[in-house]
């Protein structure tokens, strides 16, 4: 029997597999593509403005910080890049379900793009059970900002609110957008309703959602994310970084400055013999930052006022969208572990990215391991990229 299975697994597509699933057990249908299911169905709902259609696009070719070495091959084989398409829907009588945040269409249909790949919603229990909870009409105007991924600093920034590029001015002003349960508690959230209010969209307009009620909206406003996780909407970034900064009064001891972000007291991704070139980059004038003990307002103070940005791969990076164009920018990465999401900011923000590779080390704290430098090696070609 297990044989067989193999077999079926092998010789039959997992698109069939799961089709075959749903019938079986009379899951609904899943919509793939919000766009194409808008423009079928102008009974339920309207494009309000189309702001691009899908495309291909290209990157620049990265380099790596010892120029005789070649940069990882994720961010050769992520040059060319797929923007999908870009617009503002009003849906009427959508229905959200589950703690997740499922959408499910007027016609029966859910749409897979809260989440990033199909089985972020079909392997949800709202998705696999009938509802059997108490449903609620809504009446108004409402919006979502729950994404799969979306809670955390950088998925917030370029991920949740880059979808509000281009659309937050148009929707009605007493759109309320809604968040998932206890997201103010998720990686010292004050930075999710300060951020919200810097770009216009004050607390009591802000709900949170638990799942344990089934809502039907009246009037639903909202714009699917337009590329994958660690791929940049072009335009968001800028416009995130700038609304934000220009919210932040200035201070009068800003000055430019040349940042180390230290990740001494995350869980992941320490880099393990940072302590041997610390007191070397201070004479190189770095900044020491350890930015989880930092207000947001100072980090965005801190990094608008950037020349040179380094530090080991994480979410500090996040704020390069602080930074004025040109910033030179330099990641600690885990040779055979590395991601592509600040180099891919950096190209979209114009900044000067180069990467540098340690050795990984296990067993890390989470999933991605820690790295060790050679930290001479580092501090010569770090001395060449900022011309020292």
């Amino acid at each position: 029997m297990n044989q067989i299975k193999r077999l079926l697994y092998i010789f039959i597509p997992k698109s069939l597999r799961r089709e075959v699933k749903r019938i079986l057990f009379g899951r609904p249908k899943i919509c793939p593509s919000l766009y194409t299911w808008v423009k079928a169905n102008p009974k339920y709902a309207e494009i309000v403005k189309e702001f691009w259609t899908s495309y291909q696009t290209k990157r620049g070719v990265p380099k790596s910080l010892d120029s005789s070495i070649s940069p990882p091959s994720i961010f050769i084989h992520n040059i060319d890049c797929h923007i999908y398409e870009k617009a503002l829907f009003r849906i009427k009588n959508v229905t959200m379900r589950g703690k997740e945040g499922i959408l499910f269409l007027p016609d029966g249909t859910v749409t897979h793009q809260t989440g990033w790949d199909l089985e972020h919603v079909t392997a949800t229990a709202v998705y696999k059970n009938k509802w059997k909870g108490k449903s609620v009409f809504k009446k108004g105007n409402f919006s979502s900002l729950m994404l799969y991924w979306g809670l955390g600093y950088y998925h917030w920034f370029t991920d949740v609110l880059a979808m509000l590029h281009n659309t937050l001015e148009i929707m009605p002003k007493d759109t309320i957008f809604l968040m998932p349960e206890g997201f103010d508690k998720v990686s010292n959230g004050d930075f999710y309703f300060k951020s919200l209010k810097n770009l216009g969209i004050d607390g009591d307009r802000v709900q949170e959602f638990n799942g344990t009620e089934s809502w039907t909206f009246q009037n639903f406003w909202w714009q699917p994310p337009a590329v994958h996780p660690g791929d940049q909407t072009p335009g968001a970034a800028q416009w995130i970084g700038q609304r934000i900064s220009n919210s932040v009064p200035k201070s009068s001891d800003e000055k430019p400055v040349k940042i180390y972000i230290s990740r001494v007291l995350p869980y992941a991704r320490i880099l393990v013999n940072e302590e041997k070139f610390l007191s070397q980059l201070q004479d190189l004038g770095f900044r020491i930052c350890l930015l989880e003990q930092m207000p947001f307002e100072e980090q965005v103070r801190l990094f608008r006022n950037a020349e040179v940005v380094a530090g080991p791969h994480g979410a500090g990076f996040t704020n390069l969208i602080f930074c004025m164009p040109g910033t030179r920018v330099v990641e600690i990465l885990p040779k055979g572990h590395e991601r592509r999401c600040y180099w891919t900011l950096c190209a979209e923000l114009g900044h000067e990215y180069r990467c540098f590779l340690g050795d990984p080390k296990f067993p890390a704290r989470r999933g991605d391991p820690d790295i060790k430098v050679d930290t001479q090696r580092f501090l010569v070609e770090l001395k060449k990229f900022i011309n020292l």
